[in-house]
């Protein structure tokens, strides 16, 4: 009760509410058992101290709601609906407690649209909002409920299959990537061709977040530049040849 009477004020009230509410429901319990009799004025003061009792509980349960609510825009990435980075962190680093803890597999992948300032540059930024959301709801429908999925910033995104096989894993990103590359989201009269580069690495109990994310932040980036270099060898062989 005295930590109660240190808290803030409309909780202090509110929990004070809840606290008179069990005294009068106990009291009443109590008084039925024993036959003790109470008079008008006293059941019409207990009558109102339960009806405070009920409306702090009412108060108490809307925080609640409003506090979820908070928690959970503070975590979402709005334009694509998924989680944001400080989301994503706070989750891996409930997964990665629970594989130091019982020993549990995965794959984390880190997920990079190839281009992706062109399409800005070409269509507007209006036109890059509705690629990331695309990109963002074709993502999320290709992985499961225990799965997480993530845009960190920007045009990269993030997905971690979770108690999965290392080998099972890497070939279901495998898959999944393919399919990404073939995403087309029509814009106004346009249909905008999205290419992404992906980097893996398999998740291991003794692993931290940030070193874990950046193993698969590298290997995304060596992609990339493999990709960028396939696409110049034929230029650079038709200039040699044209020399």
């Amino acid at each position: 009760m005295a930590q109660v009477m240190h808290a803030s004020g409309p909780l202090r009230d509110q929990v004070l509410g809840l606290s008179i509410g069990l005294l009068v429901d106990r009291f009443l319990q109590v008084a039925r058992r024993t036959g003790v009799l109470t008079s008008e004025n006293d059941r019409a003061t207990l009558g109102d101290l339960l009806a405070a009792a009920a409306d702090a509980e009412g108060l108490l349960a809307a925080q609640a709601r409003r506090i979820a609510l908070l928690e959970t825009l503070s975590s979402t990435d709005e334009p694509t609906g998924l989680m944001n980075r400080r989301g994503f962190e706070r989750e891996m680093q409930r997964l990665l407690a629970n594989a130091r803890r019982y020993g549990e597999s995965g794959v984390i992948a880190v997920i990079d649209l190839d281009d992706f300032k062109s399409i800005n540059d070409v269509y507007g930024h209006a036109a890059g909002d509705a690629v990331l959301a695309s990109f963002g709801r074709a993502l999320g429908a290709m992985v499961r409920q225990t799965d997480l999925v993530a845009r960190l910033g920007g045009d990269e995104f993030a997905l971690v299959l979770a108690r999965s096989d290392t080998a099972g894993a890497m070939a279901r990103i495998g898959e999944i990537e393919i399919s990404l590359n073939t995403l087309v989201v029509p814009y106004a009269s346009h249909r905008i061709s999205v290419a992404c580069s992906v980097g893996s690495t398999s998740i291991k109990g003794d692993d931290e977040f940030e070193i874990l994310l950046q193993r698969a932040d590298n290997a995304m980036y060596a992609q990339k530049r493999r990709r960028r270099a396939a696409r110049a060898l034929p230029a650079f062989r038709q200039a040699v040849q044209g020399d």
